[in-house]
Order: C-alpha cells, then sequence, then structure tokens
C-alpha cells in the first residue's frame, strides 16, 4: 500500500506543510481583512439601527399616548354634547305634548276617537259573538 511507504513519508508532509501554509497566507492576507471589515459594517448598522429604533419606540409611544389623551377629551366632550341635547330634546318634547294635550282641539279629538274605537270594538264583538 503506498500511504504507507515509508520512503514517501518526508515528501507528502513537505508538500502538505507548503500547501497548508500557501492556504493560511491567502485566507490571512485576502480573505479576513474583507471578512472583519464586513462584520465591522454590520455591527455598526446594527447598533445605529438600535438606537433609532429606540428613538422610533419613544416617539411612537408618545405619539400614542397623545393621541389617547385626545380621544378620551373628545369623547368626553361628545358624550356631554349627547347627554345635553337628549336632555333638550327630551324637555321639548314634553313641553310640546303638554301643551298639544291641553289644547281644547286635540282632547275633542281623543275623545271622538275612543269613543269611535270603542263602538267599533263593541260592535265586533256583537257580531263575532264572542
Amino acid at each position: 500500500m503506498p500511504q504507507f511507504d515509508t520512503v514517501t513519508f518526508l515528501s507528502q508532509l513537505f508538500w502538505l506543510t507548503v500547501v497548508f501554509y500557501t492556504f493560511y497566507m491567502v485566507v490571512i492576507r485576502n480573505f479576513l481583512p474583507g471578512l472583519t471589515r464586513i462584520l465591522k459594517v454590520r455591527r455598526k448598522k446594527l447598533n445605529l439601527g438600535a438606537k433609532q429604533g429606540s428613538a422610533f419606540e419613544q416617539e411612537t409611544v408618545a405619539t400614542n399616548l397623545s393621541y389617547d389623551n385626545i380621544i378620551g377629551q373628545k369623547a368626553g366632550t361628545s358624550r356631554t354634547l349627547l347627554a345635553d341635547t337628549v336632555l333638550k330634546t327630551t324637555n321639548w318634547t314634553q313641553a310640546t305634548a303638554e301643551l298639544t294635550n291641553n289644547s281644547g282641539d286635540l282632547k275633542q279629538a281623543n275623545a271622538q276617537y275612543l269613543n269611535s274605537s270603542i263602538n267599533i270594538t263593541g260592535r265586533k264583538i256583537l257580531t263575532s259573538g264572542m
């Protein structure tokens, strides 16, 4: 078997060392500086994004708080205006109903309606036998 041939051990170790050393130098001089530069740029971008993100988050919280305060104030104002409108409408309706019911013409119309309703109901009961 050729891998166990002791005569070629020295040459195999020599070429293995040369190839590894060459590969190591190429990696250290060409690829590693580019990778470290990329990692530094990424770290700076992440730090900058985190700082801006926290500033945006603070602005978002402040905006949401002011929005909630404004909505709460306007909802309170709307409730007050709605309650006032309902109260005024109720008062107006009651006053109008009292005024209308106290006028002479409406009393007569109500009496005539009740009399005719009773007469119609009475005739219906008499004619149907129930």
